[in-house]
């Protein structure tokens, strides 16, 4: 089992990565030169005939993208009849999972490098690059043009400039459900590449960037701030209601690095995160940066070179579950002393990850294209397996492959007179989920004391592939093995362990039910919000006593306090993990303004004159909460249909919150104007949703996710709504 512990004091990360169940054989063996595989138990894909899809003989026909719609394949590559410069742009699409395709539609004819097609169901969106008649190095540069079809590529509107910045590659594209992002290298100030982005939230409608600074009708680009010097590589990805640009930035001669670069906040801020560094010398040059994505997992694939030429090379992938917040090691999985490993693609599909490439011999014949497979989201990886070609040699590569539940596409060009584009179609069999839900849990200090406090709890799970798994929170309490039990109806409940005398006495409306509840989870059930007060005795372990008050708030006096959470996917695998309160020792009694959290009456009485002692001094904050902004876990949640987010400022500030929906679209945003610093935690002051979308209708059951715009302050969270 692949762990991943993350502990911020009582606040705990854990990320699952079960293997044992996914390989019934665990056999070690080689293959490319020292990649380390463990042996698969479940069938290969099952590889078709290739299907010839530009079918223009004596043409050369390169670059293919891949995309899919509902049934719909639709595919996009460049094409030109001398195989010089400048080509078409064409299009086509399959009804058929590939087995035939429709009449080729021409973009323009004036493409020099790039083209792009991305599907949301019905509507397709292709983006081009036109050559802009001069070349800055050994690049062209261009302008941006799109072609939108709302009935599933039958017919299309009549292309579009979108920049009229020059630009150096690209267009690079990703769609989900509603939202479209384009992406491209343009000219930078001073020389090298700047990365420039426009995005949709209406499948392409219409496009949002900076404005229009020059009234010329098109929009001004997002600027992504890149980490390195001239000629990146980029790609890009949505990834929950997360835009994630990958970097590559190499200068030749010089060893290069991955970077991720990503926006929580739709593209007004970004932050950096280093993948790889290239530290095998000044020779090995990492190339040709791909990522591919499903929810908020996303596999980064690249390649480096190493030797005195391109004949020799690696491949690595990185995992992030976390929309690229944190990403796994890289992995190298392909490499050849004799050959390359070059031109591939990755995709994903629940906690299927593929990625493709061709190995190149110096002969240049023959070229095999080889694939492998990951069933847990690309942290392990079976045996590269060889796809069968037929009379296909040649390939430029494999370059484009998209995925379905089932099925598998890669698209590639091959020819020797002129070339096509081909299309290889897999049948991967039904793939077991195998990766248990991510959860994080916090014991939220509202009243602390030393070994007594009060608290909220939160917690929460997240799934690759089950947008709603089954989460059970639960105080544990200690084992009823060998204790005689007392039951009694009682209107409130409580669990009264005498420990030395071998006795417990369990209270409530129907103490039966609460009796199988505590032989079932080894606790009391509480839901994530709820509201804890603990007094920890270590010196009498023989009595401890677990009750709910007339109000709701769980009190516990006991020798330890646990919570344990569960969570369960559809498809039977399941996380578990335990935390802990912590208390820190305080001479004064620092009140966190959450005044509903404090007990009703007696309690709440005798603290009258501590708080008069209190008013004289401005209250210090608790030494466990953090004195930067923070965005902490909505309460309660899970929730139905109501919940509360509540945050903290360390400044004045602006203050917006955006819900977004598993796919990244926008569901509701709550502009709160400007707020002072402070605790805005308590029900009467954090921000409340009311389940509903921006036209007033419930949201549907599943994962969403919430953004806090503050300042400069930006975070986000994920809960979740079960009708």
């Amino acid at each position: 089992m692949r762990k991943i512990l993350t502990a911020f004091r009582n606040h705990y990360l854990i990320i699952f990565s079960r293997i044992s169940t996914l390989f019934s054989v665990c056999i070690m063996f080689t293959d490319f030169a020292g990649v380390v595989s463990l042996a698969q138990s479940v069938p290969p894909i099952e590889w078709s005939e290739p299907v010839n899809v530009s079918d223009t003989p004596g043409w050369t026909s390169k670059s293919p993208v891949l995309a899919l719609g509902g049934n719909t394949i639709h595919a996009t590559w460049w094409d030109d009849d001398a195989g010089t410069y400048p080509g078409e742009v064409r299009y086509k699409r399959s009804l058929d999972e590939g087995k035939t395709w429709g009449d080729p539609h021409t973009f323009t004819t004036q493409n020099y490098h790039g083209q792009r097609i991305v599907a949301l169901g019905d509507t397709v969106i292709a983006f081009w690059n036109e050559y802009a008649g001069y070349m800055e190095g050994a690049r062209w540069v261009g302008t941006m043009f799109c072609s939108r079809s709302t009935d599933g590529g039958i017919t299309w509107s009549e292309g579009q400039p979108l920049s009229a910045l020059g630009t150096y590659e690209g267009p690079i594209a990703y769609a989900s459900e509603g939202h479209a992002v384009v992406a491209w290298l343009a000219p930078a100030d001073g020389g090298g590449s700047s990365a420039k982005l426009l995005l949709s939230d209406d499948a392409g409608a219409s496009w949002e960037g900076n404005g229009d600074s020059d009234g010329d009708g098109l929009i001004d680009p997002i600027d992504v701030p890149l980490p390195g010097p001239s000629y990146p590589n980029v790609d890009v990805v949505i990834a929950g209601p997360v835009i994630v640009v990958g970097v590559l930035i190499q200068s030749w001669g010089e060893a290069g690095k991955i970077y991720c670069v990503r926006s929580d906040d739709w593209g007004q801020t970004w932050s950096t995160k280093e993948i790889y560094v290239n530290d095998s010398g000044p020779n090995t040059h990492p190339m040709q940066l791909r990522l591919g994505a499903f929810g908020s997992s996303i596999t980064a694939y690249w390649g480096t070179t190493f030797g005195s030429g391109i004949y020799a090379g690696m491949k690595w992938v990185a995992t992030s579950l976390d929309s690229g917040l944190t990403w796994s090691d890289p992995i190298l999985v392909a490499q050849s002393d004799d050959s390359a490993p070059i031109h591939g693609d990755v995709c994903m599909n629940g906690s299927r990850a593929l990625i493709f490439w061709i190995d190149q011999t110096p002969s240049r014949y023959p070229f095999y294209l080889y694939y492998r497979r990951s069933l847990d989201g690309g942290f392990t990886w079976e045996a590269a397996q060889r796809i069968p070609t037929g009379l296909l040699q040649r390939f430029d590569g494999a370059e484009s492959c998209v995925s379905t539940e089932n099925s598998v596409y890669v698209a590639g060009s091959s020819g020797e007179a002129g070339r096509d584009i081909w299309l290889f179609r897999g049948s991967d069999p039904t793939l077991p989920d195998t990766i248990p839900p991510t959860l994080s849990a916090e014991w939220i200090p509202l009243k602390v004391e030393e070994d007594e406090g009060e608290f909220r709890l939160e917690f929460s799970a997240t799934d690759t592939s089950d947008p709603a798994p089954q989460v059970v929170g639960v105080i544990v309490t200690p084992s009823l093995d060998g204790l005689e039990i007392k039951l009694k109806v009682k209107s409130e409940v409580k669990v009264e362990f005498e420990l030395d005398k071998g006795k417990v006495k369990i209270e409530g409306p129907d103490p039966d039910a609460l009796l199988a509840q505590l032989q079932q989870y080894g606790g009391l059930v509480v839901e994530s919000g709820q509201l804890v007060k603990v007094e920890l005795d270590d010196d009498d372990e023989g009595e401890q006593e677990f009750k709910f008050d007339k109000n709701g708030k769980l009190k516990l006096e006991a020798a330890s306090a646990t919570l344990q959470v569960t969570a369960e996917d559809a498809s039977g695998n399941t996380s578990t993990i335990q935390v802990s309160p912590q208390f820190t020792p305080d001479d004064d009694d620092h009140d966190h303004d959450d005044d509903h959290c404090g007990d009703k009456g007696k309690d709440k009485d005798d603290d009258k004159d501590k708080d008069k002692d209190k008013s004289k001094a401005a209250p210090t904050p608790l030494q466990v909460i953090s004195s930067a902004s923070q965005l902490t876990q909505n309460y309660p949640n899970p929730f139905n249909p109501e919940t509360w987010i509540p945050y903290h400022l360390s400044q004045d500030a602006s203050v917006i919150i955006r819900i977004y929906n598993a796919s990244g679209r926008l569901v509701r945003l709550f502009d709160l104007g400007h707020q002072t610093a402070g605790f805005y935690t308590s029900r009467d002051k954090a921000a409340y949703w009311d389940g509903r979308n921006s036209i007033g209708e419930r949201v549907a059951s599943g994962t969403y996710f919430y953004t806090l715009k503050a300042g400069d302050f930006t975070a986000t969270r994920r809960m979740i709504i079960m009708q």
